[in-house]
């Protein structure tokens, strides 16, 4: 190795050894700028819906959460915070300069009680509150079913609804049971609180294709009756059947006992085209679809 060669590696080796320097110390000095005390976090901003909560006590718990400033607070503990709070779907946690956190709520949008004592959001999320004594628990329908098949109950509740509102009516309650067989509580306008079954989907008849029979016919029904049905058993492929009302008019050729619905415990009419063998009682010999 000639003298040279030796001397140019000596100076690059003294070079990359001085770079080497100037970064520690580069970065031991941006260290202790960006831990300064004119970085800290000095306001914390919530916005979003949050009529359902205490605005001063949330911040109060996300100013405990917080820890770090600017550049090194670590925001997934004060969004964990905010989602604890059983109203709140989801949280943004962003930082704002100079020294501002900013935290972005949305909040859960019930649609209805679920099992006698949770509340069920639009998404399908269940959730609890201390008490259903709120605004926004007021008027709710009522849901219940597994656990597990909350999202589904939610999207039968939309076209459901629908078809309940062309008669004038609201679902009051729909259930589902673990074998998937639905059911409906219907009321508004003239028609009082009617249970309607529904039965299971299957390949033949769906559930909201059974609820539009009972809705096409409803008022016809009614008018043979002599009133609105008592009840509605539509787990039939098109058809259904349906109890007399509660309360009939009494008449010299129809007396009933004081207090009894004459003839509400059996089916007295159906609807519909209805299968081959479809008897004038409105039953059908394929027997429910549940």
């Amino acid at each position: 190795m000639t003298q040279a060669n030796a001397s140019g590696k000596v100076r690059r080796g003294a070079g990359l050894l001085a770079l080497i320097c100037f970064l520690v110390l580069a970065g031991l000095g941006i260290r202790h700028v960006v831990h300064q005390p004119y970085f800290d976090i000095h306001h914390i901003e919530v916005t979003g819906d949050t009529s359902f909560t205490n605005v001063g006590a949330l911040e109060k718990t996300l100013w405990e959460k917080l820890n770090g400033n600017y550049f090194f607070a670590d925001l997934d503990p004060m969004r964990a915070a905010v989602e604890e709070v059983p109203w709140v779907a989801s949280a943004k946690v962003e930082r704002l300069w100079p020294d501002t956190i900013r935290v972005e709520i949305e909040k859960r949008r019930p649609i209805a009680i679920w099992g006698g004592t949770r509340l069920i959001s639009d998404r399908g999320e269940i959730f609890a509150l201390k008490n259903l004594d709120t605004p926004e628990a007021q008027g709710l329908p009522s849901f219940s079913g597994p656990d597990a098949m909350a999202h589904e109950v939610v999207e039968m509740y939309g076209p459901l609804s629908v078809t309940v509102e062309k008669l004038g009516a609201k679902i009051r309650d729909l259930s589902v049971t673990d074998r998937g067989s639905w059911s409906v509580v219907i009321e508004g306008g003239d028609i009082p609180s009617t249970k309607i079954e529904l039965g299971r989907n299957t390949r033949d008849s769906r559930v909201q294709d059974r609820l539009e029979l009972v809705a096409a016919h409803y008022q016809e029904v009614s008018r043979m009756m002599g009133g609105p049905p008592g009840s509605i058993d539509a787990r039939y492929v098109n058809a259904f059947a349906a109890t007399l009302p509660r309360e009939r008019p009494k008449t010299d050729a129809q007396p009933s006992a004081p207090g009894t619905a004459a003839g509400s415990a059996k089916p007295a009419a159906a609807a519909g085209p209805g299968p081959a063998g479809a008897d004038r009682a409105g039953t059908t010999r394929k027997g429910p679809s549940v």
